[in-house]
């Protein structure tokens, strides 16, 4: 290649370059947005635990509202607009069914995937995170809906009795990869004495009938 070659492949590739820097329109970046707002992460049929004790156990979406959607934009002028985009959930999880062995005593714990967001055993540094607000309901036989419920359908919200309940609202999604979180709870429920429920018991540690329930011989 002779010299006059090179410098013409050389200009051409200047101009190229100079054609992509100073030329290119100004692009519009946009993170993290959903098309489908619309939550649906329960199914029919699932089993719904029966609380007794102290147990932790994951709960089901039974309500929910679209996502709400947060646009922020940023840049202008010589930067680059950045538009970025934060999901919040108004839902409700039903935990555990109190219908047998009455209302839960309270919740203890509650888990958003692997996320520790409320705790009131105080061994950890969180009672509720700052940015997240619950509502618990601890299956009473008679339960008002939660306000949620009110909003979207008056007089018509019915509420869920003898059933555990924790309620979301506005909960940020950045906790769970902007999608409904996997709830899980640590639940506390009073301790019942078995025979004021009309249920024998066994003696202790022998498998042995209970003398108590043992009919005349």
């Amino acid at each position: 290649m002779s010299g006059i070659e090179v410098v013409i492949v050389i200009g051409l590739v200047a101009a190229a370059v100079a054609a992509v820097i100073f030329l290119a329109p100004k692009v519009k970046g946009v993170g993290g947005e959903r098309q489908d707002l619309d939550v649906s992460d329960s199914a029919y049929g699932n089993f719904i635990p029966i609380g007794r004790g102290r147990f932790k156990v994951a709960g089901d979406l039974v309500y929910a509202r679209d996502l709400i959607v947060v646009k922020k934009t940023t840049g202008g002028g010589k930067k680059p607009k950045v538009t970025t985009f934060s999901y919040f959930l108004d839902g409700i999880y039903i935990m555990a069914d109190a219908s047998i062995f009455g209302p839960a005593k309270e919740i203890v714990k509650v888990w958003a995937d692997t996320e520790l967001i409320y705790d009131v055993t105080g061994l950890q540094e969180l009672d509720v995170k700052d940015d997240v607000t619950l509502r618990f309901k601890l299956g009473d036989a008679i339960q008002e809906p939660d306000i949620m419920q009110v909003e979207d359908e008056g007089t018509l919200a019915q509420g869920f009795p003898f059933s555990v309940l924790i309620a979301l609202d506005r909960f940020p999604l950045k906790y769970t990869s902007d999608r409904p979180p996997s709830l899980s709870a640590e639940i506390d429920f009073e301790k019942i004495d078995p025979s004021a429920l009309g249920l024998e018991q066994t003696g202790p540690d022998t498998g042995t009938e209970n003398p108590d329930t043992l009919g005349n011989n």
